[in-house]
């Protein structure tokens, strides 16, 4: 499988793609604990968040609700960003100010400099114009292992992660029915390359044998409605 564009789709969910139209639209998100936190797109929010077992915190305007993932516009370093958290790290939110009913957004987002810390898995973050572009790289794997699902694609999109700076997220789609052995191992380090800089996620359609193999070393695993995992 090569980089071509009916081959690999590379879906940058960069900082001005996030963000969406602002509107009282209710938000319900599960924490951690099992606890839930209820409010609306358009509130002055704080996130506390994990990755890695360590806890940061986002101050910022809660731009977007996604099944997933939720998107807070704030500031890091004095600049404005618009930071991505799955839902799944959060482990909990406090509203700076009530939503205002009807507006649908609150004028301009808290500008407080240093509320962000790290929000990667690399504490050091690379800065584009004193804020760090957060990504989310999404890269299809499917056929037999060694022929069509080969370890160079992950070594590409890697590489394309690095050019954006540590901390991207890399979504491996993986359909495979498995393959080749040898291209397992460096499949594997390939993956291990990427979990340095990024946060590697295996998104499981159809992942057995070698396509098992593939899913096994990355961060996270996640399934599609119906999808498997194993012999």
């Amino acid at each position: 499988m090569h980089l071509r564009a009916n081959h690999i789709l590379a879906i940058l969910l960069t900082l001005g793609l996030m963000a969406g139209s602002l509107h009282a639209q209710s938000v319900e998100i599960r924490m951690q604990d099992g606890s839930t936190w209820r409010g609306q797109v358009g509130q002055q929010i704080e996130v506390t968040w994990t990755e890695q077992s360590r806890e940061t915190t986002f101050s910022g305007l809660l731009v977007t609700d996604k099944k997933l993932y939720i998107v807070v516009e704030g500031q890091r370093l004095g600049v404005a960003v618009k930071q991505m958290f799955f839902k799944a790290d959060i482990v909990s939110i406090r509203a700076m100010q009530p939503a205002s009913p009807g507006s649908g957004a609150a004028s301009t987002p808290d500008r407080r400099a240093g509320d962000v810390t790290t929000s990667s898995s690399d504490p050091s973050q690379t800065a584009v114009s004193g804020a760090t572009t957060r990504g989310v790289l999404v890269l299809p794997l499917s056929g037999t292992v060694g022929t069509l699902l080969r370890h160079q694609e992950i070594v590409k999109i890697t590489e394309k992660a690095d050019e954006l700076g540590p901390g991207q997220i890399i979504i491996l789609h993986i359909e495979s029915n498995g393959g080749s052995v040898d291209e397992g191992g460096f499949i594997e380090d390939a993956i291990k390359d990427a979990k340095e800089r990024h946060r590697v996620i295996a998104w499981i359609s159809k992942a057995i044998s070698g396509g098992a193999f593939t899913a096994i070393p990355c961060d996270e695993i996640y399934f599609e409605t119906g999808g498997n995992l194993g012999a």
